[in-house]
Parts: C-alpha cells; structure tokens; sequence
C-alpha cells in the first residue's frame, strides 16, 4: 500500500515518521520489527528504520539521492500477532536552489565546479629603457562560461516560530569552482620607442621613459569571499509525482509465534431441543382382576305389610300386543382400563467401603463391595460382577471419582465390560492443570441387553494421574457415586390392570302395542295371613370401581389419595396444564402405587412431569415431562423410591 510521496531536495538528510493506523493494528498488537529496502535508484539509501517507544510507529532516514531520481522505499513490519505487512513510500529528488536567471528555466546548483585556468600570455623581455606603451589590443572574445553543475544548497537555517518574523537565511553554500576563463588571444604590443636615453641632468628628473611590453599575466588571484546570498525566490511549483515503481519481493514468512494460552472455557450453551419420542411400545397384557370387596351388611328385614283381602283367580290372560319394539342401538364403548402394574423391577445400587489405588493408564476393575440394593441377588461382590437373572434391556450409570498427581492432557474415565469385552466408556474427562493435586470424575451411562443367564457385567477404571486412587462416594450420595442398575424393558408379566368403564347403555326401542285387557276374573277367596319368609342372604359386592375421576383445571401436583385412581384434564378448562406427580420426599406412594391422567376429548393437551425424581417413557431410556394430547390416557407405576415408568396413547 502507497503510505505517500514524499519530495526531498539534493543533499538533505530527511528524517520520516510514519504511523501505524488503529483500522490496521488491533488493541493491544504492536510493531516489533520493521526492515526497509530501497528500488528505482543506484545511490539512495534507507536507514534502518526504528520503531519508537509506543511500539505503533517508526522513523527512518533516506540519504545520498541523486538530483531527479524517483525512487520507492518499502517497508516490511511484522506484528506481535504475527502480521506481516508490506508498504512503501515514493520520494522525489528535487534541486536544492530555484531557476538561474536567463538559463530559460534551467535550474542549476548555486555554484559549479573551477573550470581549468587559461593559459599564461607571453612576458615581454627584461632589461633596456622602458618604451612607450603600445595601444591596446582588441579585447579577445569572452571565454565560454564553465559547465560545472551546481553545488549543493546549503542547509536551511531554522525557522522562525510561526507567526514571528522571518528567521535569517542559513549560511550560503560552499563556493563552487571557477569556470573556465576566456581563451581570446591579446592583441599585439606596440613597437617600442628608439629615442636615445637623455643624459642624466642634474637637474629635475627628466619625464619617465615609455613603457615596456607587458609582463606576464601573474596568477589569478584568490577569490573574494562571496556577497550575501539574495533573497530566497518563490517555491516552484511542484512537480508532477513519479511514476510508482514496482513492489520488492515478498519477504520470507517469519516463523509461528508460540502458541497463546488456552482461553477459558466458555458458559455452558443452552439444553439443546428434546429428542423426538420413540414409537409407543406394544400395550403390555390386561392385568389380573382385582379381588372382590368385602360383603356389604345385610340390611335389617322390612316390617311385613299388613294382611290383604284374598285375591281372586287371576283372569285369564290378554293376547299379545301386535309386535315387540325394535332394539336399541349398542352404545359406545366404554373407556381402555389402566395398564396393570409391571412385574417387580429390577434395582441394583452398589459402592465401595474403602479406597482403591490403581496402575497409571491401565484399565482396572473397579471393587464394588458394598450392596445398598439388589433385588435379584445377583451381584458378587467378592467378584465385582452382576449376572442379571432376568433377560431384558437394563439402564447402567457408573460414577467413579479419582484423585492424584496432575500433569497437563490427563483424563479419568470409567468403562462397562459384557462378558469381558467393553460395550461402553465415556470419553474421558480432560484435566488441563499441571504440577499438582487434582481430582476428576468418570461417569458413562449406558443401555446393555442381558440374556438373564450368562450374561456377565464387570466395570473397569482408567486414569493416567499418576498414581492414582478411587475414592468411595461421600456418606449419603450412593447414588451420584458408585453403581445403579435397573431393568427398562422385559422382565415378568405385570399384573392385569383394572377393567375400563363400561360403555353407555343404547336407548330403549320404543314398547310394542299393548293388546286389549282381558276380562277380569271373580274375585277369589281370601287366603290366610302367614308370615313373610326370611330375608334371602344378599349377594356378594362386585369389584369395585376406580371412583370419580380427579377433574383438575388448574396445574396440580398429586395426592396420596391420587394413587390407584385417575386425574384428569376436563374438555370445560381453556388452557393447558401441568400435572405433576409429588415426589418421594412429599409423597412417599408404595412400590407398584399406579396413577393414571385422562385428557377429555376436546379438552386443551396436558404435560405430565415429575418433582426431582425420575419419570423413563415405558420401552425407552429417555426421562423428563410429557405431553398427553386430547382423549388421550397414559399410566404411571412407581418401580423404585425415585423412579416412575409411564405409558399410554396419546403420549409423546
């Protein structure tokens, strides 16, 4: 990039500053090196530029130019960030002096080099009277003026301060040589007198005798010291710029700077969008009949109604009316019941009771040997091993916390073996600190079928701390620290859940002709009074319902009273809701405890989540709140303290 041109007269020594603009160097960037290199003239040069204090700018000296050269410098800076940048100047030479008078515009130097002296004429010849001066010669022509080019200009005094009167003029320049002196030849000398010399009188001295021929020219005498300079002539216009002269090479690319320290690390981006639900699993099989509810009390017997007259034979019968009502139509049928309860989940929670110091970066089994829970009996903890007894899908989340000696790029990670051979491992927990105590955690969770026979789970644990420890998790947090296992998908045959509602009775056909009344009968003879016979015993009551359904139209959280019944969203409440089952810290439901959350048809959809505990969607590991659409229904059933599986149609 062109910085500027510049114009600098013969012989000056210019010091330049150039600046360095903001839109160029960032905040904070400095210059730290600058080189210069000169092109277009065979004696101009550039002093090694010098970058100044605030490191944004430099300054620099170009000497020895030539009169009229056109030259480019150009300027090669590199940055603390490492930019390297390439820009010049253009400078033009320029004469030091203005226009000699009558030259028609030639500009020449002050003075010009001694031109050679003329010769000497001829002495005349010694001795002899002196005769009378011969006439004059003609003046020979005037010698050419000598060509020497002009002298520098002197320097420039300093200027007067601005606004004051004008500073004196600067001493004037170093004489230039002489030129050359005329070459005319001079005229010939007259002839001298032949007078005899007089005899010496005695008297007054006679008249001096004619001159003799002229001696030889003596030497040129030395040159006066030049008058005072005139006064300084109007600045000429300024030429017209030079033509740019091509850019110089590239410059070889500096090495890499090292590499800047790791920024920190950024804030967590926002939880990206949940992922799109899984297709509804197969409707798990009816469950088993509820048992029948306890006998009502028989009701005390009635007070038998006191004696009637006797009642006459019955008259005969009338014909039957003409035809019989058509049947009515079969209502609509009635609501799906609940999915029963699923079969007994299968819960494992394991930790350790002491520290376990492993080799540095290789895999080693981690030695669970304390059970908190395990439903199936199936974990060894002198072996450190789970074989599942039942076939199915089982969600694994192993959490191991380890400690040691730090040095920069170590990771702690944990792995889950089938059968010897790792299924799954998190990726590894990078630690950039160097030089001292530090501590990590490995966690991986991961969905691993089991044939519920064979199947053997172990966990393994890597690090390359060196000398690294796992550490048993703190009291009171089994859960974030150590082993959990829970079987998502198989397992036994949950019991049948109760019988949906009956659907609505259809409408009577309308009732047949009546045929005519028969004749009525004598009236026979009273018969005696007896006593009214014993009260029959009454029937068994039949299951019992699930009871009203819970109708909630604002967002509710769930009751103990909640547990084997239904809430639901009615089609009269505008707005979406929230149902939300109470946790096990508010509500502590029994295991197998199944709630069940209606949406009317018509009625806006409602989202059903969970308190702090964990809410799965059945055939599936995905957890948090779900979406129940219109004429939807959806059931969930407690399988562990802190842990629900929910499944219906409409549920997403």
């Amino acid at each position: 990039m062109l910085l500027s041109a510049k114009q600098q007269s013969v012989g000056d020594n210019i010091r330049y500053c150039e600046e360095r603009p903001d839109d160029w160097l960032a905040t904070g960037e400095t210059l730290v090196d600058v080189t210069a290199a000169v092109t277009g003239s065979t004696t101009a040069s550039c002093s090694a530029p010098t970058i100044d204090a605030a490191n944004r700018s430099f300054h620099y000296f170009v000497t020895s130019p030539t009169l009229n050269d056109v030259f480019n410098v150009t300027f090669k800076q590199v940055t603390s960030r490492q930019q390297i940048r390439y820009d010049h100047i253009t400078v033009g030479i320029v004469s030091n002096t203005g226009t000699v008078g009558g030259s028609s515009g030639q500009v020449q130097s002050i003075i010009g080099p001694d031109g050679p002296t003329g010769p000497t004429g001829v002495g005349g010849s010694d001795g002899g009277p002196t005769g009378n001066t011969g006439p004059s010669g003609s003046v020979g022509p005037t010698g050419a003026t000598g060509g020497g080019s002009t002298g520098p200009t002197g320097n420039t005094g300093p200027g007067g301060e601005s606004g004051g009167p004008t500073g004196n003029t600067g001493p004037a320049g170093n004489t230039g040589p002489t030129g050359s002196a005329g070459i005319g030849s001079t005229g010939p000398t007259g002839a001298t007198g032949a007078g005899a010399t007089g005899a010496t009188g005695v008297g007054a001295t006679g008249p001096s005798g004619g001159n003799g021929p002229a001696g030889a020219t003596g030497p040129t005498g030395i040159t006066g010291s030049q008058g005072p300079g005139g006064s300084v002539g109007a600045t000429g216009s300024t030429g017209p710029q030079g033509v740019q002269g091509s850019g110089g090479p590239t410059g070889a690319t500096g090495n890499n700077g090292s590499a800047g320290a790791t920024g920190a690390t950024g804030a967590s981006g926002a939880q990206g969008p949940q992922g799109v639900t899984g297709a509804t699993g197969n409707t798990g099989p009816t469950g088993v009949q509820g048992t029948q509810g306890i006998q009502g009390v028989t009701g005390p017997t009635g007070n038998t109604g006191a004696a009637s007259t006797v009642t006459g034979p019955t008259g005969n019968t009338g014909p039957t009316g003409l035809s019989t009502g058509t049947t009515g139509g079969t209502g609509p049928t009635g609501y799906t019941g609940p999915t029963g309860v699923a079969g007994a989940a299968s819960v494992l929670e394991v930790t350790m009771s002491t520290t376990q110091s492993i080799s540095s970066a290789v895999y080693t089994t981690v030695k669970w040997d304390t059970i908190a829970k395990d439903t199936e009996n199936a974990f060894n903890a002198s072996t450190h091993t789970y074989t599942p007894n039942a076939a199915g899908s089982y969600l694994f989340s192993c959490n191991v916390f380890m400690s040691g000696t730090v040095a920069a790029g170590t990771s702690c990670r944990v792995a889950i073996l089938k059968n010897g051979t790792i299924v799954a491992q998190n990726i590894g927990v990078n630690i950039a600190t160097a030089g001292g105590a530090a501590a990590g955690n490995g966690q991986c969770v991961a969905v691993i079928d089991c044939n519920g026979a064979t199947d053997a789970i172990t966990f393994q644990a890597f690090s390359n701390l060196t000398s690294p420890v796992i550490t048993p998790a703190p009291a009171g947090v089994t859960a974030a620290m150590g082993l959990q296992a829970f079987l998502i998908a198989g397992g036994p045959a949950g019991s049948t859940g109760p019988t949906g509602f009956n659907g609505v009775v259809g409408g009577t056909g309308p009732t047949g002709n009546t045929g005519p009344t028969g004749a009525t009968g004598p009236t026979g003879i009273a018969g005696s009074a007896t006593n009214t016979g014993a009260t029959g015993n009454t029937g068994p009551t039949g299951p019992a319902a699930m009871g009203a359904p819970n109708s909630q139209s604002v967002n509710y959280t769930t009751v103990l009273a909640d547990a084997g019944g239904i809430v639901m969203h009615p089609s009269s409440d505008p707005n979406g809701r929230i149902f939300t089952i109470a946790s096990n810290a508010s509500v502590p439901y029994p295991l197998g405890t199944a709630i069940t959350f209606v949406v009317e048809p018509g009625a806006q959809v409602c989202n059903v989540a969970i308190a702090s505990d964990f809410m799965y969607l059945a055939d599936s590991t995905s957890s948090g709140i779900r979406t129940l659409a219109a004429a939807g229904i959806a059931t969930a059933v407690k399988l562990d303290t802190t842990i629900w599986l929910i499944s219906g149609v409409g549920l997403t």
